[in-house]
């Protein structure tokens, strides 16, 4: 079970792929834990099953892969173009759907780093 959100104004659910040793799996969790964003992290090192799922549902080979309330906003340089933008804050803003389980084959706890 996932502790409960440190941040009530951070009331989205953020799914990070990522594999063990990637620097960009590393800054994209910094940053978003600077936001004050909870961000459940599953190893897809070894999971081949799970790396075929995130092409399909990302169209990206390459990790990290970010979900937000189970919508795919691709990687690091992604999200920190958002800020940019002002879109994250917006997209972290919003609570997940009651119906919004990821259908991933990793997105089960033994997959979980």
């Amino acid at each position: 079970m996932l502790p409960a959100n440190p941040n009530p104004t951070r009331k989205a659910d953020v799914v990070m792929y990522r594999t063990r040793f990637c620097p960009y799996c590393v800054s994209a969790a910094r940053f978003l834990e600077r936001k004050g964003v909870h961000v459940k992290e599953i190893d897809v090192s070894n999971n081949s099953e799970c790396r075929r799922w995130l092409i399909q549902a990302t169209g990206m080979r390459t990790v990290p892969q970010i979900f937000i309330n189970g919508r795919p906003v691709l990687g690091f340089d992604d999200i920190v173009d958002l800020d940019r933008r002002g879109q994250l804050d917006l997209l972290l803003a919003e609570p997940p759907a009651a119906n919004q389980a990821l259908a991933a084959p990793c997105a089960t706890p033994e997959a979980q780093r």
